[in-house]
């Protein structure tokens, strides 16, 4: 009976977590990466964080926890054994790993909100779809992925396939190369009233 109730709760998760593997590759696919990337570790991670025009912020999360399970590594070096063969800690030691965790957690928290922000922005989703990706990030994967939504920041697209195709800014007037998706001048979301340049 327990082994049942195991699966049917586990199942789901599993399920959940393959359909948003799958939703990672497809948008790797519609960035134009090969999905096959997304496995590589610490590469695949910076890349998803490039679609979204964030590899540095990536690279910044990684070091910053790199740095937080330093001060636990020489945290844990400071504690001695007494003669009862209790652990004695410096709580000194502690309370400042503790305190590098809780920041380094929020910073990555921030970091990790800017994401969703953006990747929402690439793809041409409000604010609302950013705030699926920060809370239920596996279901807005999927969708996000298996969805019709389409990248609209191709990077280098300009130069790789030689077009010289514009869009004119609606606001400011300002043309613009057809893989950005704001405007250089005035920094406005790209706007298809006004028809496209050739």
């Amino acid at each position: 009976m327990v082994a049942v109730l195991l699966i049917l709760g586990i199942g789901p998760l599993i399920a959940l977590l393959v359909f948003a593997i799958i939703g990672w590759c497809k948008i790797f696919k519609k960035a134009g990466i090969h999905p096959g990337k997304f496995f590589i570790p610490v590469y695949g991670g910076w890349l998803a964080w490039d679609i979204a025009g964030c590899g540095g912020l990536y690279i910044a999360t990684m070091v910053l926890s790199g740095i937080a399970s330093f001060i636990s590594f020489i945290a844990t070096l400071s504690t001695d054994r007494n003669i009862y063969t209790y652990r004695s800690y410096d709580t000194s030691a502690w309370t400042a790993a503790l305190a590098a965790y809780i920041i380094v957690l929020i910073i990555c928290f921030i970091f990790q909100i800017i994401f969703s922000c953006r990747l929402a922005r690439v793809f041409g989703k409000s604010g609302g779809f950013a705030a699926g990706l920060i809370f239920l990030n596996p279901i807005f994967i999927i969708i996000l992925g298996y969805g019709s939504a389409q990248y609209l920041n191709k990077k280098g697209l300009d130069s790789v396939a030689g077009t010289t195709e514009t869009w004119q800014c609606g606001y400011c007037g300002a043309v613009n190369p057809r893989s950005r998706i704001t405007c250089s001048a005035c920094g406005r979301e790209k706007d298809t009233t006004v028809p496209p340049q050739q």
